[in-house]
């Protein structure tokens, strides 16, 4: 790539503000009353600095766009300072304001014609501000917590990607559209470095150097720079002021290799390029249809084009322009393209390239040899890409014409292969295979070859015909088919082919069928291909259903038949008989009420209904008669003594029998026991009384026969089921506990039973975050149960913690701020407060959290101390021994 021209005009335009790879911009504090704060310019390996202006007002982080306007932010506000007054004029701003705690700016760059804005307190957010059009977005308006992109610190620009630095663990490319999709690019332990600033300068195309800040004592800074390869932060020097932000102009230009012309090996194929055609004077295109142009900065300012080759003055360059893109050059061997009018689009200057041609205007043929064609882009002033084509100059051949592909339906009529060729083809070439004509019934698809010979010295020139065959659309009507008197069925075509015709030449989407016959449909394909099917439809003649009865013969009886007799229709039929019964004829059946549905091959139904009659029931008795045992009964003249059941059959005078039947039953005298089981404090009831202790009774009765009945009760309390849960229990959130409890009973189940390791056994382990109470409950071989409680409390998680806001306003509620403990015995070993630069407020060690002298109460050196954000470092030993550090946030209002 070739970048020399370019670099010089940037640095004569920006000879006031340009810097080197060792020099940085920054905006800082000031260390005395004199000026509120200034802009200076620090020298990376001296440290030494340079004050450039002093703003008119205190200001924040700075940043340059790539036209060397410089932009400050004031609260949630951005205005640009005028580098000669120093006064600020107002931009705009983005109306942060998240909830009490106000809005801070960390971070400031600009990328392209948009300036990005991090905002933190307490949460980020990422604003976005258009320069040109004034549109602006913010992303995570609500402050929420985005992790892992939290205390962001500052903002610089690298390879034209957007990198944060923050407190809490690393440094960041962010995601420009969704926060939450950044990516960690060097992790670090948390306020190590504690930075403010973030600065890259450029060193070449490929390299960059990046800086940031760290806050080490109230009043000094040093500067690191950062390795993000290595992954470490190297000492460069101090200062011994705060500074608030590091920036630089390069920061705000795009990357010196944004752009590339046909990138694929940085030049064109141009070797293989016409390599058998350009043999003539006559116009050629220079550049192939490849040609690919590639900006991330999004536009292009130029591009120039040169022409190299042995035919001297009379080998020239020819294009023309369009409305947004303008030629000059036309008629010489360089052309220049300027943009007319606004930013043209790559694909307009690949267009307005493509339409480039060379030229011979001297005598005769242009001499043999290979032509130069270099292409070179400009961009953003300081950015441009080199590539080259190469044109080749033979004796003239014959044309073949411009390979052609040819897709042909299948069954299509025999095709001209050279009139399907581009171009201008010359005829008499060879063809092969084949004679130049393609007959799809007969002929390969595949690649046929017109070749025409060249003359002596020069190359031929081959043109292909490439043929294929479509698919012909394959589709079905369904398969052939039958309907019922009065019934149509409806053929459509399927979708996405076009209806060539039906049987009868109507071209609608789909047909009715209203009687049979054969229907057919030809449709063709988006490809032009035809195809086509038939169905065959029949109709049914089924007209009726007869049925044929033969009633049973005696009552009861199943001896009933009926017989199904179709009119018309398609065999074979289907027949379904209620209440049962399938086939034409259903025998055994008793009197009653039937129907049948029959349906045919067509499916096509007719249903009919019929009785099955029987005669008059017959006679029949039925009687019981009971006796005490040892009584005899006579029946036809034999003694019975136990129990049957007598029966006597009778002839009708239709040969249809009546019954007798007589129930005959014995009674003793019965001795029953009944033996019971309950649980302790239940009561049983019996014969209608109430017992609730340990029973034995008996009890007589008459029967209707006169013969007694002894029945006896046996029945046992079980003694009390005995259940203990244990004694209630205290633990942390988490911590493993066991309920160990004791029964008489064999069956336990403790309740409720999430968590427990064993719900069925008398001990079970669990871990708690919240306060249970568990029961117990015993059942034992009887069923009878007991239950017992016992309660688990969980103690506090944390042994202290730190309110994250206190106001020092004397008014008795949160005027002091400092750890509170949640349990006793907890020491505070050291307790320290800073401000947002690292200045020490307040310092306590060795005291109990109990002892007031721990808590701050807002003041440093005797006076009240800025409402802010300040942060806090605890190191705690606990009752057990152990030590704890912990850090975090405090915000003091007033």
């Amino acid at each position: 790539m070739a970048h020399s021209k370019l670099l010089l005009l940037l640095g004569f335009a920006l000879v006031s503000l340009s810097v080197s790879a060792q020099e940085l911009y920054f905006s800082a504090g000031s260390d005395d009353d004199s000026l509120n704060s200034y802009i200076g310019i620090i020298d990376l390996s001296t440290c030494d600095t340079a004050h450039v202006i002093e703003p008119e007002r205190p200001i924040g982080n700075c940043t340059f766009d790539r036209d060397t306007n410089l932009y400050t932010a004031i609260a949630d506000t951005i205005y640009q300072v005028d580098l000669e007054t120093g006064t600020l004029s107002y931009v705009t701003d983005f109306g942060v304001i998240p909830g009490e705690f106000g809005a801070v700016v960390f971070g400031l760059e600009v990328i392209g014609e948009t300036l990005f804005a991090v905002f933190y307190s307490p949460g980020v957010a990422l604003g976005k501000y258009n320069l040109i059009t004034g549109e602006q977005e913010i992303l995570n308006p609500s402050f929420g917590e985005v992790d892992p992109i939290a205390a962001a610190s500052g903002l610089t620009v690298i390879n034209g990607h957007l990198v944060a630095s923050t407190w809490k663990d690393g440094f960041y490319q962010l995601d420009t559209n969704d926060l939450s999709n950044s990516q960690l690019l060097f992790p670090h332990p948390s306020f190590e470095p504690f930075s403010n600033g973030l600065g890259t300068v450029s060193v070449d195309c490929q390299n960059s150097r990046t800086f940031v800040t760290d806050a080490v004592l109230e009043q000094t800074d040093e500067i690191l720079e950062v390795n993000f390869e290595a992954q470490t932060l190297e000492f460069v020097c101090s200062v011994d002021f705060r500074i608030i932000s590091l920036f630089a102009l390069e920061e705000s230009l795009p990357p010196p290799c944004a752009l590339e012309v046909n990138p694929i090996g940085g030049a064109f194929p141009g070797s293989a390029y016409q390599a058998d055609t350009a043999c003539t004077g006559a116009p050629q295109p220079i550049l192939p249809p490849s040609l690919e142009l590639l900006s991330e900065i999004g536009f292009i300012d130029s591009i120039r084009v040169t022409l190299s080759g042995p035919g001297g003055m009379g080998e020239q360059l020819a294009s023309t322009g369009t409305d947004s893109i303008v030629v000059l050059g036309s008629g010489s061997a360089q052309l220049r393209f300027l943009p007319q009018q606004g930013q043209p689009s790559l694909p307009a200057w690949e267009a307005v390239l493509g339409a480039a041609q060379y030229t011979y205007g001297g005598p005769g043929l242009p001499p043999e040899g290979t032509r130069e064609i270099r292409v070179v882009a400009y961009a953003a002033g300081n950015v441009s890409d080199t590539a080259f084509a190469y044109l080749p100059i033979f004796p003239y051949p014959p044309s073949a014409g411009e390979d052609a592909a040819v897709a042909l339906c299948p069954g299509s009529a025999p095709v001209d292969l050279f009139a399907q060729l581009g171009g201008s083809p010359a005829p008499g070439g060879q063809w092969q295979p084949g004679s130049g004509s393609f007959d799809p019934e007969a002929d390969a698809p595949g690649a046929y070859f017109y070749i025409q010979s060249g003359a002596p010295g020069c190359p031929g020139d081959t043109a292909v015909a490439t043929v294929s065959l479509l698919p012909p659309p394959v589709f079905s009507l369904g398969a052939d088919t039958a309907l019922c008197q009065g019934d149509t069925l409806l053929l459509e075509a399927p979708a996405g082919l076009q209806v060539e015709q039906w049987q009868d030449g109507s071209t609608g989407l789909s047909f009715t069928v209203a009687q049979p016959g054969d229907y057919a449909l030809q449709a063709s394909n988006s490809e032009g291909c035809t195809g086509s099917d038939t169905i065959a439809v029949a109709y049914s003649d089924f007209s009726g259903l007869l049925l044929e009865t033969t009633d049973v013969v005696c009552f009861g009886d199943s001896t009933g038949v009926l017989e199904a007799m179709p009119s018309g229709g398609l065999p074979p039929y289907a027949y379904n008989w209620q209440p049962v019964g399938l086939g034409a004829t259903v025998t055994g059946l008793p009197a009653g009420t039937y129907s049948v549905t029959a349906t045919d091959a067509a499916g096509c139904t007719f249903s009919s209904t019929a009785i099955i009659e029987q005669p008059e029931a017959p006679i029949a008795v039925t009687d019981t008669l009971r006796r005490c045992a040892g009584e005899p009964f006579f029946w036809e003249g034999e003694p019975v003594l136990s129990d049957t059941l007598l029966q006597g059959v009778y002839s009708s005078a239709a040969g249809c029998d009546s019954l007798y039947e007589l129930h005959l039953y014995f009674s003793d005298t019965v001795r029953s026991s009944l033996q019971a089981d309950i649980c302790a404090g239940d009561a049983f009831s019996w014969e209608g009384q109430v017992w609730e202790q340990d029973t034995s009774v008996c009890m007589t009765y008459n029967t209707v026969a006169g013969c007694d009945s002894l029945t006896c009760l046996e029945l046992a309390v079980a003694p009390p089921v005995m259940v203990s849960a244990g004694a209630d229990q205290e633990v942390l959130p988490g911590q493993p506990v066991t309920l160990s409890g004791s029964s008489s009973a064999a069956m336990v189940q403790w309740l409720p039973e999430e968590g427990l390791s064993c719900p069925t056994c008398l001990s079970t382990d669990v871990e708690l975050m919240a306060t249970q109470v568990y029961q117990l409950l015993a059942t034992d071989s009887l069923g009878c149960t007991a239950m017992d409680e016992v309660q688990v409390t969980v103690l506090p998680s944390s042994a202290y913690y730190l309110p994250n806001a206190f106001s020092p306003n004397g008014d008795g509620r949160n005027d002091t701020f400092g750890p509170l403990p949640a349990r006793p015995g907890i020491e505070a070993a050291q307790f320290r407060v800073f401000d947002r630069w690292g200045g020490l407020f307040f310092e306590r060690s060795n005291l109990p959290l109990e002892d007031g002298r721990l808590f701050w109460d807002g003041q440093v050196r005797g006076e009240s101390a800025p409402a802010g954000v300040y942060v806090w470092m605890l190191e705690v030993r606990l009752p057990n021994g152990r030590v704890e550090q912990v850090q975090g946030e405090v915000l003091l209002l007033r």
